[in-house]
């Protein structure tokens, strides 16, 4: 009793008031429980009760009280012992703490949030998150199976998701179809699971949040991106982030191949890259458009003439939001532009070095446009007086 309530012998305790060992806010209580136990007859005791002492360096324990009446030679007197559950209850404590703690943050996230039992799938605890995204009242949902409130649009999706838990501990980001309540409105969603055992029973902890509007934007995205004649890709920290079905095929990578490549693969040679690269950082960095007309190499190895647009995704954060580069193949059009220039200059010099009169002139107005050299030699005129 001396070391519970931290005095060095026993004797310091003798002839002490009860009182000076109890908190200030407990001794009401422990003043009812010394006047109930000493109006006990003798040989009666108390129920055991728990109670707050305090030590004489002011540190508060927990003890386990029982107190007796019994008779002595001198009159009668009360008897008490005093379990010391200090830690016993300090745990107890801190884990009532954690689970307030766990139960708050439980109904603060706003995504949808259950406790099941990882067997027979019967919900044991839901989130406002839950009520809100899905639709179902708790008193509904608690105590009934998923597949009873068919909340899967297809049943297998929770066999998935149990035995990819079971086998990986965790999955994260699972994309699953959820079915709403009172709409059986389709709920795209990214289910991510864990789970735990209390008492004998294994439990999943289910986190899903709504991405159906992601989705269906990311739908609309990928249709548009799909039907486009001219590559689109993605970049961020020189390699492909995301690339159109057009981009795959003008380089002639298999869809989805190059996503992760590393983009010197489009240029012919390092040096190549690394000009385009050190220019076009200098004019993205600014927000700027960086425009080009180079020739690209494809997975083949082959090379082509491409015309490229490019700009910073997040002109704010040019390296780390990444660059939208729109390609277009311009090989065919550039070689009938230089067909076409190398037939305009042949027509030029045959013009000018023709010894005969050769003028050219509209065909709705007449008025002349061009004369040869033979033109103003027939005629006399000069060109600046005759075009």
């Amino acid at each position: 009793a001396a070391r519970l309530l931290g005095l060095a012998t026993p004797a310091e305790a003798q002839g002490q008031p009860l009182q000076r060992f109890v908190p200030a806010d407990a001794r009401e209580a422990a003043t009812r429980r010394v006047a109930a136990l000493e109006s006990l007859a003798g040989g009666s005791a108390l129920p055991v009760a728990e109670m707050r002492l305090m030590r004489a360096d002011g540190e508060e324990v927990y003890v386990e009280n029982s107190g007796m009446r019994i008779a002595m030679a001198d009159g009668p007197a009360c008897l008490s012992t005093w379990h010391d559950i200090t830690e016993r209850k300090q745990a107890t404590l801190a884990l009532a703490s954690s689970e307030s703690l766990l139960s708050r943050l439980f109904e603060a996230i706003p995504d949808c949030l259950t406790v099941a039992e990882i067997d027979s799938g019967r919900i044991v605890r839901a989130n406002e998150g839950f009520v809100f995204m899905l639709g179902y009242g708790r008193e509904e949902a608690i105590g009934r199976t998923s597949l009873e409130l068919g909340m899967w649009m297809d049943p297998q999706s929770r066999r998935a998701l149990v035995d990819a838990v079971r086998r990986d501990g965790l999955v994260q980001n699972m994309p699953v179809t959820l079915r709403a309540a009172a709409t059986r409105a389709l709920v795209e969603s990214l289910v991510s699971a864990t789970f735990f055992r209390h008492e004998g029973k294994e439990y999943l902890v289910a986190h899903a949040r709504d991405v159906t509007d992601a989705e269906r934007e990311r739908r609309a995205y990928e249709t548009i991106l799909g039907g486009v004649s001219v590559g689109i890709v993605f970049t961020r920290r020189q390699h492909v982030v995301h690339a159109n079905p057009r981009m795959e095929q003008m380089f002639g990578w298999p869809a989805g191949t190059l996503v992760g490549q590393h983009t010197a693969a489009l240029w012919p040679d390092d040096g190549t890259y690394e000009q385009v690269r050190s220019e076009s950082r200098v004019v993205l960095d600014r927000g700027d458009t960086a425009e080009y007309d180079r020739m690209m190499r494809r997975r083949d190895g082959t090379l082509f003439r491409c015309r490229l647009l490019g700009r910073p995704a997040d002109p704010r954060h040019p390296v780390e939001g990444g660059t939208i580069w729109i390609i277009e193949d311009v090989t065919e059009q550039r070689a009938a532009e230089d067909r076409l220039a190398r037939s305009e200059a042949m027509l030029s010099r045959l013009f000018e070095t023709s010894p005969d009169y050769m003028s050219i002139s509209g065909l709705e107005d007449g008025l002349i446009v061009m004369v040869n050299d033979g033109f103003t030699r027939m005629t006399g005129l000069q060109r600046d007086a005759i075009v």
